[in-house]
């Protein structure tokens, strides 16, 4: 249970440690006192977002420090299991924070953060404030507050699974369909490609190689004819001697000449011959080679014309168009291999999907079973707060498949004898949904882990002997639990084990608030001033002291 809280600079909380005690325990305060700031403090400590403007006005900084005595079991374990220390079933929190925005978290003086912090929330304390009213008019928290009470995962967690699994393969059987037509069209774009390019027979290289032949080929009849003239000049002709026979007389001429290096001269003449017979015989062979026929040299400009049109339209290169003709190849496969991949993904779709029905179905039955309990529970919670022909019904109805299941859930009540029930959210009254929240809190209790339960003004909307009612169910709650209750009503205040009073006073130009437990005097004099203001009568002391027993 909360044992103390520490506030230090929270908005107009200078310095306040409240001690709280087992049973249960009533705040009061004129309106604007600072009891909400109590609130807003045990929920700063539960790690609930907030910011630098709580701290107080004037000051850096500002901090919250609540001890918690006699924690569960469970708590004490969760603790252990994150590497914090537990001593004396005792916990520690503490949270710090700063202008600058930075928040300092402790938990058993060990730092600690905001997100452990929300994670250890629920085990501690469970508040119910004016806002929870309201989450009774949104249907979606009807299905919430079954679960809550059904408190057990098993099937839902079944129903998950089955629905993420539904889910992931709808998606990707989604993937798999595209229009027919285009689908058609982007098929036959892809054989006309892949049949333009594999008929080119592209290789890597071919067109350089081709335009060198064309160069030699539009160049062979110049080449042809120089080449035969150097042919003439070695071998001669008609008109000229050549040098082979200038060589061949030069030769006969050096064998009549008798000098000590005729026999030189005349080896080197013989060589000098021959290696013109050899360039002449190598001359003429190319000379023979440049011959070429028409034929060809239109066959190497329309080779390169096509292989020129082929790569300009798949990507300006040989290995492009090659690189695309892979590619192209395997958007078709794609596309073939897609309609098996669909007929797969239809057959696991029907088994998910039924799988997901019988998860359903099971789901729905027992929240059926469950909603059958929680009906009977709620309306004798309800006849105890003053709703003596209230009837409850939790009401189920098929709905679309969601993360939460196929079920449209809501409460429905009739207050009133001889009516049929209604949708709670469009015929309950402020005070009536005051009472069927505590209803329904009183149930759901022992389903949480949490041992102190704060409720911050229950009693909105409500008086008279329904008043009396609902005092006496918190009351009745607080045999088994803490009970921390805000409220406005003497009825409520006056059944408190520990009463504690917010006030506030302005000295110096600031405010200030005090948090102060009263007692005798004290506490008739609280009382009489909820009934009837700060100036209250002698027969309204008489009836607050009545009222307190005394």
């Amino acid at each position: 249970m909360l044992k103390y809280l520490y506030i230090e600079n929270i908005a107009v909380i200078e310095s306040a440690k409240i001690y709280f005690d087992a049973g249960f325990s009533v705040l009061t305060g004129e309106t604007g006192s600072g009891k909400s700031i109590v609130i807003d403090s045990i929920m700063t400590i539960l790690g609930e977002r907030t910011g630098k403007e709580l701290i107080r006005s004037g000051e850096n900084h500002a901090s919250v420090s609540a001890e918690f005595c006699d924690i569960s079991s469970d708590v004490s374990e969760f603790l252990i299991e994150n590497g914090y220390d537990v001593t004396e079933n005792s916990l520690v929190i503490s949270r710090t924070l700063n202008t600058d925005g930075k928040n300092t978290v402790r938990v058993n003086d060990r730092p600690s953060t905001v997100g452990f912090l929300k994670q250890i929330a629920s085990k501690l304390i469970n508040i119910h404030g004016q806002h929870s009213n309201q989450l009774l008019l949104n249907k979606e928290n009807h299905r919430n507050l079954l679960d809550e009470y059904i408190n057990d995962n098993s099937e839902f967690d079944n129903y998950s699974l089955a629905f993420a699994d539904f889910t992931r393969i709808r998606k990707q059987l989604n993937a798999t369909y595209t229009d027919q037509e285009e689908k058609l069209r982007t098929v036959d774009l892809l054989k006309y490609q892949i049949q333009e390019i594999e008929a080119a027979a592209i290789k890597v290289g071919e067109t350089e190689k081709l335009r060198e032949r064309l160069n030699v080929l539009k160049n062979a009849e110049k080449t042809a004819k120089n080449l035969n003239t150097v042919c003439m000049l070695l071998k001669g002709g008609d008109e000229s001697n050549g040098v082979s026979n200038a060589l061949q007389d030069a030769e006969k001429i050096l064998s009549k000449t008798l000098t000590p290096k005729s026999e030189e001269f005349l080896s080197q003449a013989a060589n000098i011959k021959e290696a013109a017979a050899f360039l002449c015989e190598q001359i003429e062979n190319e000379a023979e080679a440049l011959n070429f026929s028409d034929g060809e040299f239109t066959s190497c400009e329309e080779r390169l014309s096509l292989l020129k049109e082929i790569t300009a339209k798949y990507g300006g290169s040989e290995q492009s168009a090659l690189d695309f003709l892979n590619q192209a190849k395997l958007k078709l496969l794609n596309i073939v291999n897609n309609d098996e991949q669909r007929e797969k993904l239809e057959k696991e779709m029907d088994i998910a999907q039924d799988k997901l029905i019988k998860a359903g179905e099971r789901l729905t039955a027992i929240r059926t079973k469950h909603a059958i309990a929680l009906s009977k529970q709620i309306e004798n919670e309800l006849l105890q707060l003053d709703f003596s022909n209230a009837k409850f019904v939790v009401n189920i109805e098929k709905g679309r498949y969601t993360r939460e299941g196929c079920d449209e859930i809501e409460f429905l009540i009739s207050a009133n004898a001889g009516e049929e029930p209604k949708p709670l959210i469009k015929v309950a009254s402020g005070g009536e949904l005051s009472r069927i929240m505590l209803a329904l809190r009183t149930v759901l209790t022992p389903k949480t882990d949490a041992h102190t339960l704060i409720f911050d003004e229950i009693d909105s909307g409500i008086s008279g002997i329904a008043a009396n009612k609902v005092a006496n169910k918190l009351k009745s709650i607080s045999a088994h639990y803490q009970v921390i209750c805000v409220t406005h009503l003497a009825q409520i205040a006056a059944k408190g084990d520990n009463h504690l009073v917010v006030s506030k006073d302005v000295k110096d130009g600031k405010t200030y608030t005090t948090v102060e437990k009263v007692l005798g005097e004290s506490r008739i004099k609280e009382i009489a001033r909820i009934i009837s203001g700060e100036h209250f009568s002698e027969s309204v002391y008489n009836s607050a002291k009545e009222m307190l027993g005394e």
